[in-house]
């Protein structure tokens, strides 16, 4: 079954207080979902919202960015505008990149693969 909180703080070694703040942004940015919660209604259970074997580091990027924190409350203008082309050329360049791999390129995630999300989605 997917991890507790207790039980990914305790695999990559940090206090369960940080751990917390940690899940509670990737879920936020919808990169883990809530799986299951233990007996008798006990520790939440988390696992990948999307397979790993197709999320890259684009994917991570875009969906934390798509919480509304690449939003600028900012008038358009042509120096705005300037800015806007050359991160939009930016993401481009990183999709197409060798260097944008996959969650299971970058580290072993065998236990991370076998808690996919069913229907197998897409990031």
């Amino acid at each position: 079954e997917p991890p507790t909180k207790h039980e990914i703080a305790e695999q990559i070694g940090i206090p369960d207080c940080m751990c917390r703040t940690l899940l509670y942004e990737l879920l936020d940015a919808r990169l883990l979902i809530v799986a299951t919660r233990g007996p008798n209604d006990g520790p939440k259970r988390y696992m990948p919202a999307a397979p790993v074997t197709v999320m890259t580091i684009q994917n991570i990027v875009d969906r934390y960015e798509a919480r509304g924190l690449n939003q600028w409350p900012l008038k358009r203008n042509p120096e705005l505008e300037k800015i806007v082309e050359c991160f939009d050329e930016f993401r481009n360049m990183s999709l197409a990149s060798t260097a944008n791999l996959t969650i299971p390129e970058i580290a072993d995630t065998a236990s991370l693969i076998e808690y996919e999300p069913a229907g197998g989605s897409t990031p």
